[in-house]
């Protein structure tokens, strides 16, 4: 008798030294190998694709949406859906695309939707509180930008991450904007 146990990976999964990796089964046993993909950590990016050059990397059901978030340069978050597709989420709109066209950028540390301060800069901004209506890359400076808007007003300009605060620590005192 050995004192090891024998390995119960099937026959077919044994090609190789070293350890198979898989997702644990659904019964919890880590020597039961799964074929299920383990999924990546959420990206940000650009999609870089026009509808202009066609519609073929985007899921047919999510057409009429592609054509009105993709022609620019919005930074979306980016998690696996399936084998062919990839979720892109950009505020509380999703679109699913094949993985092509994609350029990484940093995650915002603003996201869409969230209030902010916007500092005065020594007096080059009018300080304010306003909330990201866009969330931007800039490929030529390779920085991120925001447009935002005011009691429904877009405010006029692009600002930078430097020109903003967040407003979390004060959320009850300057929810002036609602929502």
């Amino acid at each position: 008798m050995t004192p090891f146990p024998s390995c119960s990976i099937p026959p077919e999964d044994r090609s190789g030294p070293g350890i198979l990796l898989g997702n644990l089964s659904k019964q919890g046993n880590p020597m039961t190998p799964t074929h299920e993909p383990i999924p990546r950590p959420a990206k940000w990016g650009v999609y870089s694709t026009w509808p202009e050059e066609g519609l073929h990397n985007v899921h047919p059901e999510d057409y009429w949406l592609a054509e009105r978030l993709l022609p620019g340069n919005r930074i979306f978050q980016r998690s696996d859906l399936d084998d062919d597709y990839n979720l892109l989420i950009y505020g509380r709109h999703q679109v699913r695309v094949r993985p092509t066209l994609w350029v990484e950028t940093p995650e915002p540390p603003f996201k869409l939707g969230e209030q902010v301060e916007v500092r005065s800069q020594l007096g080059r901004l009018t300080p304010q509180i306003a909330r990201i209506h866009q969330v931007l890359w800039n490929p030529r400076s390779r920085r991120i930008e925001y447009e935002l808007a005011a009691f429904g007003r877009k405010i006029p300009g692009r600002f930078l991450i430097a020109d903003l605060r967040s407003t979390k620590r004060m959320a009850g005192a300057l929810s002036l904007l609602g929502g």
